[in-house]
């Protein structure tokens, strides 16, 4: 698939979510992702994240002086506050493709997101009460909601791809290993160093590019229902 037409499936994507955040401000479900619901507070988490990267881009492609009712203003067509609806929206259908992963492996212990929030309210008064007694606790006394899902989520992610490999739908043969190691010497290793001095990272490297793509065609497999 080429660049041009995964930009307009990304675009394309959103604009049917859109449609259905409009016809659903009431409900707690926006849209089912391969029959995985999507939450209007997931949608709100992921704005949060989007944010700041969202104000960068359109500031440096529109050359933006003045900032404000930024999220009002209309930048080639579309509201600013839009724009960052969208790219949250395209977040989380990455997000939902791998909880099916997840879930498919059980990897991934909560069957909706008010159960992630409520081990996160649980999880936090725990730490709070150890951190009380003298307790040692490792990170933050009390996760934030996006912390909290980042850290489940990323933990439960290194997992899948563990178990992607064990289970060979993630391969590195010699061949494949070799053309990652002739890639990584444009950037990471010398002409004149030996692949098995840095197999281990050559895997690690072929099986993380691997995933990603392994990702991408399962998103543009996706199945949305509203």
């Amino acid at each position: 698939m080429t660049n041009h037409r995964k930009k307009k499936m990304l675009l394309f994507i959103p604009v049917l979510l859109l449609f259905a955040i409009a016809r659903a401000q009431d409900k707690e479900e926006i849209v089912k992702v391969n029959g995985i619901s999507v939450t209007l507070k997931e949608l709100d988490r992921e704005m949060q994240r989007c944010r700041s990267l969202v104000i960068s881009r359109i500031v440096k492609e529109y050359q933006v002086n003045d900032m404000t009712n930024f999220w009002a203003k209309s930048y080639h067509g579309k509201p600013a506050g839009e724009i960052l609806k969208q790219k949250a929206l395209d977040t989380l259908l990455f997000f939902k493709v791998q909880e099916q992963l997840l879930k498919k492996w059980n990897l991934w212990r909560y069957d909706t997101y008010t159960e992630l929030l409520e081990d996160l309210k649980k999880t936090n008064a725990s730490r709070v009460k150890a951190e009380k007694e003298g307790k040692v606790i490792y990170g933050p006394v009390e996760y934030t909601e996006q912390s909290f899902f980042d850290y489940q989520f990323g933990n439960s992610i290194i997992r899948l791809k563990e178990k992607l490999v064990a289970e060979k739908v993630l391969q590195a043969d010699e061949a494949k290993l070799r053309m990652q190691f002739e890639k990584m010497k444009k950037t990471v290793y010398k002409n004149n160093e030996k692949m098995d001095d840095y197999r281990k990272q050559i895997h690690a490297a072929y099986i993380e590019e691997a995933y990603t793509a392994y990702i991408n065609s399962l998103f543009r497999q996706a199945k949305l229902k509203e």
